[in-house]
């Protein structure tokens, strides 16, 4: 379904920030969106900064020139192609993306989002018994490899000697108290759990990607999303839009 839901101003944003009211806000709602927010790569990395430590991107991915951010381009479509949870390999994975349109195509290149607590509310009961101590094993450097790879790329000494990451698939949000997924289609190699792992995985990734469950939005320069990577999944365009794509990121621990 389409995104639906008032934008807020960029003061509004601001003002809940100042009053420490920003993350109690988001938590609630899953994530925030400002419409026309006229920010540039120093702005951008400032109204991260408001909100806690930036986490730096990997090398590969980083801006040349506001090393804080990640330009995503058609050229980096391969960054955000499946459901996931930004940085679900960390072992302390970040809690907020910060999302900025600043060119946008005439057509296609939606995001789309997932809160996850919908669907845990209503897990089918031998599902939710299956999952219940199930944890994931996440790896950044097997399948960060291989991305590279594909991009004529190779991992540097730092990335190879990051570890596995193990976490519970379903997890309590720090803030509301409610049930929430920690899945990432790509980095999550595997669930370690009482029932067959890959079959438990289909089971759990066919319940949650419900088209009842799916809000997509459709960017406009100016566009600003913030989400809440503790409860939220989202995925970006899985064909090409109709002329160019440009997204800014930054992404606070």
């Amino acid at each position: 379904m389409a995104e639906r839901g008032d934008a807020l101003r960029l003061a509004e944003l601001t003002a809940l920030i100042q009053a420490d009211a920003f993350e109690r806000v988001i938590a609630a709602r899953g994530r925030v969106r400002v419409a026309g927010a006229t920010l540039d790569d120093a702005g951008l990395v400032r109204l991260g900064q408001s909100l806690g430590a930036l986490l730096l991107p990997s090398p590969q991915n980083r801006s040349p020139v506001t090393p804080e951010l990640t330009y995503i381009t058609e050229s980096t479509r391969d960054l955000g192609v499946c459901w996931h949870t930004d940085y679900a390999f960390l072992e302390r994975p970040p809690r907020f993306t910060v999302l900025l349109c600043r060119e946008a195509p005439s057509r296609g290149g939606e995001t789309e989002f997932i809160d996850t607590r919908a669907p845990c509310r209503e897990l089918p009961p031998r599902l939710r018994a299956r999952l219940e101590g199930a944890t994931g094993l996440f790896s950044f450097s097997r399948v960060f490899a291989s991305k590279l790879r594909r991009r004529g790329m190779t991992l540097t000494d730092a990335q190879r000697r990051v570890p596995d990451a193990l976490h519970p698939i379903m997890k309590r949000h720090p803030i509301t108290g409610e049930s929430t997924l920690h899945l990432h289609e790509q980095y999550l190699l595997e669930l370690r759990a009482r029932a067959c792992s890959r079959t438990l995985l289909e089971q759990l990734y066919a319940h949650v990607t419900r088209p009842r469950y799916v809000s997509r939005h459709r960017w406009r320069a100016g566009d600003l999303i913030i989400w809440d990577n503790r409860s939220m999944l989202h995925r970006g365009p899985r064909a090409r839009a109709l002329g160019p794509r440009r997204l800014a990121r930054c992404v606070v621990r």
